[in-house]
């Protein structure tokens, strides 16, 4: 499975804002971000299912990399799940370690859990692993990272990343630094992914990115408050 469209992060933890969502056309997958949110183990099950209906892709971006947090997602069995806090090579060989069964990894095994269940003919089955490049520590071993065992796709996080950099967000430098990211990714043959600043972006990088955030779920709220006439 390789992630390709547009899509939207999910956080307000609402079932009715999920489903108008996900019946969109112009969407093509949702994030639901257990880092920026409060939403529940029982809150992702129902989403993911209300995504799936659709037949849109699910992804859920965990907390962070911790065993704990990525055998909850793991048991959802979203079609992807993303890690963010990763600072070093070390960081992201444990986040995807926690992904794998012994002895390859660490993950424990139940055969009474959804995901073990659907996938019982094959136990090292799971979901697409994406890995955050958000700060500059990531950023110096890129090339170490994109060739990790199991690894299928980079997330730049740029607000991150930028603040990091200590660079600004909609600066050329940064741009450059996307197309970097991304180019190393397509040697690697990985699926890639960023946040879309501005909507030329989509058009001008579309050789090299293949998946965009456009927004969430909160800002499409705040931006229909903004517009509305009689507030």
């Amino acid at each position: 499975m390789m992630l390709e469209g547009k899509g939207l992060w999910c956080l307000a933890c609402n079932p009715i804002i999920t489903r108008l969502i996900a019946s969109d056309p112009k969407i093509d997958f949702l994030f639901f971000d257990e880092e920026h949110s409060q939403q529940t183990f029982l809150d992702l099950i129902s989403f993911k299912c209300i995504v799936s209906n659709f037949n849109k892709k699910v992804g859920i971006r965990v907390a962070s990399f911790s065993q704990e947090n990525i055998l909850k997602a793991y048991e959802i069995y979203p079609d992807l799940i993303m890690v963010p806090g990763i600072s070093s090579l070390l960081d992201a060989s444990k986040a995807l370690e926690n992904f794998n069964l012994p002895p390859k990894g660490k993950r424990g095994f139940s055969p009474y859990t959804y995901g073990n269940i659907r996938n019982s003919k094959n136990a090292n089955q799971r979901p697409k692993i994406f890995l955050q490049i958000e700060n500059k520590e990531s950023l110096k071993v890129i090339d170490e990272i994109i060739n990790l065992d199991d690894l299928s796709g980079i997330f730049i996080g740029r607000y991150d990343l930028s603040i990091s950099l200590e660079i600004d967000i909609n600066s050329q430098e940064m741009n450059n630094i996307i197309k970097q990211i991304a180019k190393k990714c397509k040697s690697a043959n990985i699926n890639v992914g960023t946040v879309a600043i501005k909507k030329n972006e989509l058009k001008e990088l579309s050789n090299l990115i293949d998946f965009w955030t456009i927004g969430s779920d909160v800002s499409l709220i705040v931006d229909g408050l903004n517009k509305h006439s009689l507030i």
